[in-house]
């Protein structure tokens, strides 16, 4: 496993700085962690005659969604019955694009992220250049479970060119580009009303989290497991302790069975100090690993990175970890060379520092 060196030693000043900060708290939902909103039930709005204002996302008019949708460990579950549909659509996408290109890219550039046995097809309703009217209609892509371009997508109502004259009909399939060249005209761009899943037909999909526009600027990234919580423990860590009993990193929300790395290291040098071994996040999205060190740790301020090599990662949702190593009698507590008494706390950063640190990646 490496890591990239040249990160962590840059990041290791900014985090000295912050080095009273105290630990993290697990956020209220909708609410900004790193790069990703959190969403359950309660943020999630219903179209009736428009879309609802006042929020990310939303119900489409499919139907009212009952007893199948749930948000859990696994994040939102929809499981429907044979005829029926579910749409989930976010409106905190971009509406314009400059190009066509642009739009494909964010298009494509999303990522869902499922339990991997799951059936949803992406879809990006929106108005064409408005020669013809309204000139609403709905893409999606003619494959389940992709946003990618490799495959033709579908047009929910005709597409018509800036004279007026009809160039795809109603359901209709080309490539993407083709597409969304068709819909930019070249007079007026088209207008991106949402973007998001349409599960029916007795599909199921259990949906982590969501990555609009991966790989551009204007990233819209929303996560539905429970919020994540981290803890380090013993919370007075000594020399001794480090290597019995070791130090036991645990933590929740991640999605179940996500594949989680641990890693002690010099916060100055970045270089790594303990590897622990790969673990499996649980049922319930839990993980605890203890490492063992073989030699006693030095007094002094240490660094850690907890994660998975997916979602959470991804989105930057958790910091870089700080822990201190100090001489302590155990009798009396006091601290034998004034460093204070070990303190395991993860640092709150702020989104551009934890993109920058997040360089570091598994091999």
């Amino acid at each position: 496993m490496s890591r990239n060196v040249f990160a962590r030693s840059a990041a290791a000043g900014i985090l000295a700085i912050l080095a009273g900060a105290a630990m993290a708290a697990p956020a209220s939902a909708a609410t900004v962690v790193g790069n990703a909103t959190y969403y359950t039930a309660a943020d999630f709005g219903t179209e009736t005659t428009s879309y609802p204002a006042g929020v990310d996302w939303f119900w489409g008019d499919t139907g009212a969604p009952g007893a199948n949708i749930t948000f859990g460990v696994s994040g939102l579950v929809i499981d429907t019955a044979a005829g029926q549909k579910v749409q989930a659509l976010n409106q905190a996408v971009p509406s314009t694009f400059a190009s066509a290109s642009d739009l494909i890219d964010y298009i494509t550039s999303t990522v869902v992220y499922d339990d991997g046995a799951s059936s949803w097809a992406f879809q990006v309703p929106l108005f064409g250049n408005g020669v013809a009217g309204d000139e609403f209609t709905t893409l999606r892509p003619t494959a389940a479970n992709t946003t990618d371009d490799a495959v033709n997508w579908i047009t929910s109502w005709p597409i018509y060119d800036d004279g007026g004259a009809q160039v795809y009909a109603a359901g209709a399939s080309d490539t993407l580009t083709n597409l969304v060249t068709a819909l930019f005209g070249t007079t007026t761009a088209p207008e991106v009303l949402a973007m998001g899943l349409w599960v029916g037909d007795g599909g199921d999909a259990t949906i982590h989290g969501i990555g609009f526009g991966r790989d551009t600027g204007d990233l819209v990234q929303s996560v539905f497991l429970p919020q994540a919580t981290r803890t380090l423990t013993p919370a007075t860590i000594t020399p001794a302790s480090t290597v019995s009993p070791g130090l036991t990193f645990s933590g929740t929300g991640w999605a179940p069975g996500a594949r989680l790395y641990l890693v002690v290291y010099e916060c100055t040098s970045g270089d790594n100090i303990a590897t622990g071994p790969i673990q499996f996040a649980d049922g319930a999205g839990a993980v605890s690993a203890t490492i063992q060190l073989t030699t006693e740790l030095e007094p002094g301020t240490y660094c850690y990175d907890f994660d998975d090599d997916d979602l959470l990662y991804d989105f930057l949702v958790l910091p870089s970890g700080q822990f201190t190593v100090a001489n302590v009698l155990a009798e009396t507590g006091v601290d034998m060379r004034g460093t204070g008494i070990a303190i395991a706390a993860f640092l709150v950063l702020g989104a551009g520092m934890v993109a920058f640190t997040r360089l570091r990646r598994e091999a």
